[in-house]
């Protein structure tokens, strides 16, 4: 059986706020995460679609280059 424990009341009304700022805090650290997540899959898109894009610019190089040296 746990022991009542006693704080005086000052000092709980202190705990209180405490507990409030680390909860304050925890709601914008994930706030803060998942627009880091956010950016983060931004970031990923644009890169797949530079991929992409380097991609097709190589194809059409490619076909260039055959339709040029084709005779060779």
């Amino acid at each position: 059986m746990k022991a009542p424990v006693y704080v005086k009341v000052k000092e709980y009304k202190e705990i209180l706020d405490l507990i409030d700022l680390v909860k304050n805090k925890i709601e914008h650290i994930k706030k803060t995460i998942s627009n880091i997540n956010k950016i983060k899959e931004e970031e990923d898109r644009q890169v797949d679609e530079w991929n992409d894009n380097i991609e097709e610019v190589q194809a059409r190089l490619e076909e260039i280059h055959e339709l040029l040296f084709e005779d060779e």
